[in-house]
Formats: C-alpha cells, structure tokens, sequence
C-alpha cells in the first residue's frame, strides 16, 4: 500500500496521511491495488476535506478525476422544479468526477462532502502521464467511472418504475458495498445517514422513509447500532429489491 506522504503540491497540502489506510484489501473486486495507487499518488494532488465542504457545483466546468483516502461525499443534483436528489455517496477508494477522456464537461451534478477525509484529484494532464505510462492502469480508471456513471443511471431508472420500498432497498444493498463491514453475520453500515438524506437518495419524503425502516426492522431485515443501520438478512432485503 501507498505510504508515501505527500506534503505539499500547489494549494492542496496534507501532513503525515497516505493515500489508503493498511486495511485496505489489494485483491477486492473492483479495487485498485497498491502498485496502482502509488502511480495515480505521483500524478495527482491531495488535500483534507471538511463536512459540508463543496468539492465542485452543478454547472462548474472541470474536468478532473476525483478519488477519497478517507471519508464520503454526497453526489447532488438539483431537478428544473429545484428538487434534492442525491444521484451517489462514494466513500474511500471511489472515483467520481472527470470522465478520463480529457474533456472539459458542465457538472450535472454537485459534488458536497459528508465526512471529513482526504480527496485526491487527477487533471486531465495527470491522467494523461498515468495513460504514457501505466496504460492498463488507465483503462482500469476509465472502467471504474464508467462503472460507478451506469450505477447512477440504474438509480435514476429505478425512480421511474420501482416502488419507494424496493429503492431503498437496492440503495442499501449499494451502501453494503461501500460502507457495509461483518457484523454478526449481517453487515453494519458504517456511515451515519439522517432519514432525510435517505429520502434524497430515493426522491421520497423523510416521513415515509421512516415508515419503510420501522417496516424493515419489524421484519427483521434491519436493526440499528446508535445510529447506523445493521442489515441482518441480506437474503430479504434482495428479494424486497428484486
């Protein structure tokens, strides 16, 4: 794994952190290994990032690649009547952003930060020194925007033709891959979302996501620790989201 420090490149400045953690999992499906992220290290910039913080807004013309070390963004999209939908939440080791082909595009979405954390940022003009020198590494980056864009598209899709119910819970089956660690043989999600933000998510209201949760844990498909969701039947929530 990627334990050099990088402290100080332009603007974006961050002490004694590494671009992943050691628990990060080299071989997960998917992930980047560490040879991967020490290139992708070498042409790009990092920086903390704080709750609330506006990586980019919808409209803003950028076109660099995104990816956090640490923490979780929210992905928000405003509609033409001004209504919150929340498109996304990356956490560590996601891309977001740039679509890797070096164009400059018009944000359809903004990008707002839910935990502190550590963001690195691609140019355009990183990721072409990482496509002369690592080309497979760059095509690997290419698939995994491509990827996470698809997922984006299913969400919106999903809010056309599926029940509040089944939205949610495909959304929480898409949280268990992110967020989601072991626990007594379901997962615990390890990121705290208010019922508000999980509305966002489903374009739904918090008033009726919070019936859908009282719902699932009678059934007992899910239960709470503090305030994080605990899925105990993985099994039931596919075949609500089926």
């Amino acid at each position: 794994m990627w334990n050099e420090i990088v402290e100080e490149n332009r603007n974006w400045r961050v002490s004694g952190r590494a671009l992943f953690g050691p628990d990060r999992s080299d071989d997960a499906p998917g992930r980047l290994a560490g040879d991967e992220c020490r290139i992708i290290g070498m042409h790009s910039r990092m920086r903390e990032v704080r709750k609330k913080e506006t990586i980019y807004s919808q409209g803003d013309a950028d076109s660099s690649i995104y990816m956090l070390s640490d923490g979780a963004v929210n992905l928000t999209r405003i509609t033409p009547r001004g209504d919150r939908l929340i498109t996304d939440i990356v956490g560590r080791g996601t891309m977001f952003g740039g679509t890797a082909d070096g164009t400059i595009h018009r944000r359809n979405e903004s990008a707002i930060v839910l935990d502190d954390g550590l963001l690195c940022a691609v140019s355009s003009e990183g990721f072409s020194r990482i496509a002369e020198t690592a080309p497979e590494l760059a095509m690997k980056m290419k698939g995994l925007l491509e990827e996470r864009r698809c997922r984006r598209e299913d969400r919106l899709v999903n809010l056309l033709f599926c029940t509040v119910e089944k939205r949610f819970a495909r959304t929480l089956l898409d949280l268990i891959g992110d967020f989601g660690s072991l626990h007594d043989g379901g997962y615990l999600l390890n990121i705290t979302l208010t019922h508000q933000t999980y509305a966002d998510l489903v374009a739904s209201s918090r008033e009726t996501i919070t019936m859908v949760l009282g719902r699932l844990r009678r059934a007992g498909v899910i239960d709470y620790e503090d305030r994080n969701i605990i899925i105990q039947s993985v099994d039931k929530l596919n075949r609500i989201a089926r």
